[in-house]
């Protein structure tokens, strides 16, 4: 991946994890348990498994070990947010987007859009 110089934007097409720098916990959509803590990583290694397959064409779908079912990647809750799609956008050294500036590109795209944290 090229990334632009200082205060760049980078335009990214084609199947990708948008991430923040960490993960703090990954919730179950179904019966809101997380199945990934800070604390306690058991279950990342299955997540893992999955970003890869859904790298690899996959679906990405994760089952919960507390209810059973399952969801897409991103259907579960991450925090701090994590997102899997076809289009994004990386800003490099910008101020925080406003808000107003979120929504109005989630409606110009017609699907939620997820802000994923870097570095502070």
């Amino acid at each position: 991946m090229h990334r632009q110089g200082v205060n760049g934007l980078n335009v990214v097409t084609g199947r990708a994890a948008f991430y923040s720098m960490a993960v703090g916990r990954i919730v179950c959509p179904h019966c809101q348990s997380a199945v990934v803590d800070q604390d306690d990583e058991e279950h990342w290694p299955s997540f893992s498994e999955s970003i890869d397959s859904w790298y690899a064409g996959g679906s990405g779908v994760e089952g919960c070990p507390h209810c059973g079912k399952s969801a897409g990647l991103n259907e579960w809750h991450w925090s701090p947010p994590w997102g899997f799609g076809y289009l994004g956008f990386e800003f490099w050294n910008w101020p925080p987007r406003d808000p107003g500036f979120i929504a109005d590109v989630a409606n110009l795209l017609g699907h939620r859009v997820v802000t994923p944290c870097g570095k502070s």
